[in-house]
């Protein structure tokens, strides 16, 4: 039987024409190995961020022309296929459904300003541009090679609800589109050039998936389709045990479970979208990170258990810029059902929670976010919090840019007591001022609230700790 793979190709391994030629190869090899293949593909390097300027423009909140913004973007996926297709059919096609695309952004663009209500779909649908326009420059790159392709948008197939920004896929809806539009192709030797990122309601309006949301499309994918493992390819050899932009004693980290990947993402990491774990968990769908211009690197294998699981520290992430909202206990008040109210109204809110923690004398619960909360969900959260505890007032949920969280990330790290107290006391004895220890993390993770200047210190702290269980 043959073995279905869905490879995804992040922005810099689509960024270029040289970059795209090594994708071609990729799958050359690959293809050689009679292995059926399927990829997504992310906008190139940069786009996603230029739209979002062009609506930044649009709402007035920046500075410039969004059409100038727009024709930029135009230029630079021109000159990529001016240099990647050969033929002038080729070439001209896409320029068409480039135009196109460019010009449904520009009428959306215009319907930005005073547009509240339905901003967030218009967003979307500006977003996505990119990814949209991406896979007929890819598929026409395969064609070209002699590999029979075909570029197909997920929205017919990625079925989500109408959280536009941070859509969530219905299942299994979704799972029977993907099999009955991608099977034949793959059957038939063709590859599926698909969009990453993207999804529709539905009633056909299309959403997006959340920023980095081809990691997730990808997995979607890989389970709608039963397939053996899903490769994700980028610029980077795979997962690091810290980000080797702050640390440059970094390792690679070969090899690590779903849970402890997913703890990672959610708490900083940039290799993978945090959400691509759970369509793969269930399924046991193993995961390869990739690096797109070193092939023959061994790269990070993750799946449901490790060989090394007894290794109790594999990695170390951190996120700056927290929001806090504190609780301060009452008398006789049980302040975990308080904390779990709160949990709920914030999920209502759709404001995402990363940790609970408590000060040093149990009196003070503080709930961290990593985003700013707008007056808007500021308000919707209060409301939902006075209905489950009427008569409970709070502080204003406050953004404390001097606070930062730092998380430590290992096997069954909750369950090692001595472990957790050694790095409490590693970062205590470098100075780093611990404000709040995690009051309930999964066992897999254990964060400190920390002050942003002691960021670099307690990363390095902790993860000087890391390589000493390497």
């Amino acid at each position: 039987m043959k073995q279905r793979i869905v490879m995804k190709f992040g922005g810099t391994s689509v960024g270029s024409a040289n970059a795209i030629r090594k994708v071609v190869a990729i799958i050359q090899n690959n293809k050689s190995l009679d292995y059926e293949i399927a990829i997504v593909v992310s906008a190139a390097v940069g786009i996603t961020d230029l739209l979002n300027l062009c609506i930044s423009q649009a709402l007035g909140v920046e500075n410039g022309n969004y059409s100038i913004t727009l024709s930029i973007i135009k230029g630079r996926l021109q000159e990529i296929a001016e240099k990647l297709l050969r033929l002038k059919p080729d070439k001209e096609n896409f320029f068409d459904i480039l135009n196109k695309f460019l010009e449904e952004a520009l009428d959306d663009c215009k319907k930005v300003k005073g547009n509240a209500e339905n901003l967030p779909e218009i967003k979307d649908r500006i977003l996505s541009i990119g990814e949209r326009a991406q896979i007929y420059l890819v598929s026409s790159a395969l064609n070209q090679s002699g590999l029979e392709s075909v570029p197909l948008q997920a929205s017919d197939f990625i079925i989500t609800n109408n959280s536009f920004l941070e859509a969530t896929p219905l299942q299994p809806i979704t799972n029977e589109k993907i099999k009955e539009r991608l099977e034949p192709f793959l059957l038939k030797g063709i590859i599926p050039v698909i969009s990453g990122f993207i999804g529709s309601t539905s009633d056909g309006k299309l959403t997006t998936l959340g920023r980095g949301g081809s990691d997730f499309s990808a997995a979607i994918i890989a389970a709608g389709l039963d397939a053996n493992e899903v490769w994700i390819w980028t610029d980077v050899d795979g997962m690091m045990t810290t980000d080797p932009s702050l640390i440059t004693n970094t390792r690679l980290v070969t090899e690590i479970s779903y849970k402890e990947v997913y703890d990672l993402a959610f708490f900083g990491a940039r290799v993978l979208h945090p959400k691509t774990i759970q369509p793969l968990e269930g399924k046991k769908i193993p995961i390869q990170i990739k690096n797109t211009f070193k092939e023959k690197n061994q790269g990070t294998h993750i799946h449901l258990s490790v060989k090394n699981s007894k290794r109790n520290l594999k990695a170390v992430t951190g996120i700056k810029r927290v929001s806090i909202l504190s609780l301060r206990k009452r008398r006789n008040e049980d302040m975990g059902t308080v904390v779990s109210l709160v949990e709920t109204a914030l999920a209502n809110s759709n404001i995402h929670l990363l940790g609970v923690f408590q000060d040093i004398n149990k009196d003070t619960t503080f709930l961290a976010i990593s985003q700013i909360v707008s007056d808007v969900d500021l308000s919707e959260f209060e409301k939902k919090l006075g209905e489950h505890l009427p008569g409970r007032n709070f502080p204003r949920l406050q953004h404390r840019p001097s606070q930062t969280l730092v998380t430590a990330v290992g096997h069954l790290i909750q369950k090692n007591p001595l472990l957790s107290a050694k790095l409490k006391i590693t970062l205590e004895n470098a100075g780093v001022v611990i404000q709040a220890d995690a009051y309930r993390n999964t066992e897999n993770s254990l964060s400190f609230l920390i002050s942003e200047q002691d960021h670099l210190k307690a990363i390095q702290q902790l993860h000087n700790e890391v390589l000493s269980h390497a």
